[in-house]
């Protein structure tokens, strides 16, 4: 099944997914970038209208889909890094593991 546009970027093998975002298979990483705001301007400028939070739900449930873990209105209070890899983050809601941290 083809999901989007296969590539490599310094060695890395990179999916280019039709929402914007690029999937990262090695790592489990889905990288989401800007939530295509200008598009959705460009679409508003037509007399259309674009719901950015179906947009960040969308990316939302794809992660999921991708077993990546959402913590909502969760502050991170620090990053654990142990021999130079992250293996976790302290939040006011106590500490989770984790390989791959990404803030967004």
């Amino acid at each position: 099944m083809n999901i989007g546009y296969e590539f490599d970027f310094c060695g890395a093998r990179l999916t280019a997914l039709g929402s914007g975002a690029l999937w990262w298979a090695d790592h489990g990483l889905l990288c989401v970038s800007d939530l295509h705001l200008g598009k959705a301007e460009r679409i508003a400028r037509r007399g259309g209208t674009a719901r950015h939070d179906a947009v960040a739900w969308g990316y939302a449930r794809g992660a999921s889909q991708r077993g990546v873990e959402i913590h909502q209105q969760t502050e991170v209070t620090g990053i654990d890094v142990q021999d130079g890899e992250v293996c976790g983050v302290q939040t006011n809601r106590g500490f989770i593991q984790a390989r791959k941290v990404l803030s967004a």
